[in-house]
């Protein structure tokens, strides 16, 4: 798709997937949501975002914040399925966002961007257990979705996600299960890139049985490539923070060109 196309996505709120309309926003509206925020190294990190429209937020010093997010929708507009999605923190390099000027780096300003959860994410990678979002994620978003075995369920006192591509065991990781807080619906923005243009996608989301932990996650990986990417990065280690959320409402807007 080209700029031009994704600036006319943007207008025309409705796409046509596998025969089946959808429009935008998307929405979800019961989901089970774990993150796992980790602090990884930021010169690694720029590897793998693009440097000419994005940087690494650096939640200390040369020290990038880097997301495994797991999450099953449970009833919304793309139908029950599960997620694994891998999300840098960044900020916009020289120009402001619609809404957020995350564009200047200053001290201690990605830090307290992420304490108001205004800090965007930068899709890497993104794995799901069925065909159709997979589909709807790439042309609706430009989210290079792919479909692999991604299970969600409770293990005792944890939720765990795990990914298992072409038979092989990617990674399993896990955050503490249950919470009582509830956070009102805050806005949020993902970047991707469509026909080599960045896009910003406004996404809006309100939580229950949200349990918020200083460390707390737990990871394993395994033997394919991809478990070799996630350890050059420098898991397993110790999550900087972990996020329970136990009902998660969302709507997803159209891809804008900026």
């Amino acid at each position: 798709m080209s700029a031009v196309s994704a600036a006319q996505a943007a207008l025309d709120p409705s796409y046509i997937i596998d025969g089946r309309e959808i429009g935008t926003p998307v929405l979800v509206n019961r989901a089970v949501s774990s993150t796992a925020i980790f602090l990884v190294s930021a010169s690694k990190a720029r590897r793998y975002i693009p440097r000419r429209d994005l940087a690494p937020a650096e939640l200390l010093p040369g020290r990038a914040g880097f997301c495994l997010k797991c999450t099953h929708y449970i009833d919304g507009d793309l139908g029950p399925h599960s997620e694994i999605s891998m999300e840098f923190l960044v900020r916009r390099n020289g120009r402001k966002s619609r809404r957020n000027d995350t564009s200047k780096p200053r001290p201690l300003g990605d830090t307290l961007a992420f304490l108001r959860s205004a800090l965007p994410s930068y899709v890497h990678r993104r794995f799901v257990s069925d065909g159709f979002p997979a589909k709807a994620a790439r042309e609706i978003w430009g989210i290079d979705a792919v479909v692999g075995q991604v299970s969600a369920e409770t293990v005792g006192t944890r939720y765990q996600g795990k990914l298992v591509l072409d038979g092989q065991h990617v990674l399993t990781f896990s955050v503490p299960f249950g919470g009582k807080r509830v956070i009102p619906e805050n806005e949020q923005f993902l970047y991707t890139h469509i026909g080599g243009q960045l896009c910003e996608i406004a996404t809006a989301s309100a939580s229950e049985k949200v349990g918020i932990h200083l460390g707390g996650a737990r990871v394993t990986l395994g033997n394919h490539a991809l478990s070799g990417e996630l350890g050059n990065l420098g898991l397993p280690k110790r999550a900087f923070a972990s996020v329970w959320r136990g009902l998660v409402r969302r709507r997803v807007e159209a891809p804008y060109p900026v």
